[in-house]
């Protein structure tokens, strides 16, 4: 413990101290507009992994057939994952028009999102064909915002072609330097009659042990009020406060799982070789700790 007291400072150790303070809350705006600039270079080059990302659907739908020295690449990073990898016979022409049926399903049961995905949720899921990453424009989202938006066949289950998720963040930092969460918004799942996953899954883990047995994939579209606008600061309940932090919490994580790990190297993760290449770094690196809820804001 420190043994240093303020009160029995000099009139002019004191100016020191708080010329000190002066300075670091300057370096404080300097985090925030560092972490503003960033995000803002984010969705600059969206574009780019935009191209990409398109490539890689066409790919999985069969669409369109990788080049010969796409997989050459692909074939180098294999073999330096695993020694015993066999080499593919020399393409000789173009390859074959080929698809990967199940390809996101696969994906996502081998990462952390499998976690939020309960049994009853995989004949949907079955039908999920693209997730694509997209930034708002700022006259859209003024303040930080990515959002998920996941693309299905038609299917049995809900009406929708498409679901979007977006995660806003405030404009403003914590002690850490790290971005603010805001709110999300979530896209309303048109179900069909009788076919409600959400519901059926929580009908299915009545009187469960496991505390995750009722929550369907498909909540994360369902989230509590609280967290679907933006708040200008705490409620007089702090109980309210803490149920809305984990919430939020909980929804951010599902979204940057996807936004940084999981949609970049979904072959890794379809393969099931991200878990020692991706994981175990992302623990030390105490679980998205650029961002957060937590803290007071400048």
């Amino acid at each position: 413990m420190s043994e240093f007291e303020y009160d029995k400072l000099s009139v002019d150790e004191k100016r020191l101290v708080q010329g000190i303070r002066g300075v670091e809350d300057g370096i404080r705006t300097l985090q925030k507009e560092y972490e503003l600039a960033v995000f803002d270079l984010e969705r600059k080059w969206s574009a780019k992994f935009k191209e990409a990302y398109e490539r890689r659907f066409a790919y999985i739908s069969g669409t369109a057939t990788p080049t010969a020295e796409q997989i050459t690449a692909g074939e180098m990073k294999s073999r330096r994952l695993n020694s015993d990898y066999k080499v593919l016979p020399t393409l000789k022409g173009e390859a074959k028009p080929a698809s990967l049926d199940n390809f996101w399903l696969n994906v996502l049961s081998n990462s952390h999102i499998e976690s939020y995905i309960v049994e009853t949720d995989v004949p949907a899921l079955k039908h999920l064909i693209n997730i694509v990453l997209s930034y708002p424009s700022k006259a859209k989202a003024p303040t930080p915002a990515f959002a998920i938006e996941f693309h299905f066949s038609p299917n049995a289950f809900f009406k929708n072609a498409k679901l979007k998720l977006t995660f806003y963040y405030k404009d403003e930092i914590n002690a850490a330097g790290q971005l603010l969460y805001s709110h999300i918004a979530a896209d309303k799942v048109n179900w069909k009659p009788k076919k409600n996953l959400v519901q059926k899954a929580a009908k299915n883990g009545q009187g469960s042990d496991d505390d995750e047995g009722d929550e369907s994939f498909f909540s994360i579209f369902e989230p509590p009020s609280s967290i679907t606008t933006p708040s200008a600061g705490g409620t007089a309940n702090k109980n309210d406060d803490f149920e809305k932090d984990m919430a939020l919490t909980h929804a951010f994580d599902f979204g940057l799982e996807l936004k940084r790990l999981v949609l970049p190297n979904a072959v890794d993760y379809l393969l099931g070789e991200a878990e020692g290449e991706y994981d175990d770094d992302d623990d030390d690196d105490d679980n998205w700790d650029e961002y957060s809820i937590g803290g007071e804001s400048d």
